[in-house]
């Protein structure tokens, strides 16, 4: 600041804060409605923070409002209310960070004021998730991906073997009645030989 010019750092220290902290501007001028118990109530607030000046900065000047006196910092503001409202009573103190008033000012980027997460946070790489294709078949164990699994072979019984060298049950009244038949028909030397091979397979 050009009032600063050529002054050492106590002295800046001493011009800003007996001035502004005491309701006057940098020139020393008095500003007018400014009430002493009220800046009285802004030094104890400011002065309560050990580490004020490296918080705050330096007093830079003080306004009389119809509902309020404020008081700006180099890096915040003061309000000390004068009525009740429905954010403060009367006779409270609100501070409003320069850094808020300098993004309502469209001061900073968006980009610069974004919220970003811990490093903690940003250490760690989610886990993408592996895409399961709906309604996809189960994977049998032991068949490579994508072949068919091929189907157990069906249990073929034998089928059981009949002797054709004797004819059914069923079939034994018919053979009895052929063997007769031959038998009355040719003679019996022609039959006796015939009739003992017949007779080998003759049903019971």
């Amino acid at each position: 600041m050009q009032v600063d010019e050529d002054l050492s750092y106590q002295e800046v220290l001493r011009l800003h804060v007996g001035n502004i902290l005491n309701g006057r501007d940098l020139a020393g001028t008095a500003i007018s409605g400014i009430d002493p118990q009220a800046m009285l109530s802004i030094q104890k607030y400011i002065f309560k923070d050990d580490d004020w000046l490296n918080q705050y900065g330096l007093p830079v000047s003080v306004a009389r409002f119809p509902s309020s006196i404020v008081v700006r910092m180099q890096r915040a503001a003061f309000q000390y209310w004068l009525e009740d409202l429905p954010w403060a009573s009367a006779g409270q103190i609100t501070v409003v960070l320069g850094g808020d008033l300098a993004k309502q000012a469209g001061l900073y980027r968006n980009e610069d004021v974004s919220p970003e997460l811990p490093q903690a946070y940003q250490r760690v790489k989610p886990v993408a998730a592996t895409p399961t294709p709906e309604n996809s078949p189960t994977p049998t164990p032991g068949v490579k991906a994508g072949a068919m699994p091929t189907p157990a072979a069906a249990e073929v019984k034998p089928a059981v073997e009949e002797d054709a060298s004797e004819p059914t049950s069923f079939l034994a009244p018919i053979w009895n009645a052929v063997v007769e038949t031959v038998r009355t028909i040719l003679p019996d030397w022609l039959f006796g030989p015939l009739r003992a091979g017949l007779g080998s397979s003759q049903p019971a």
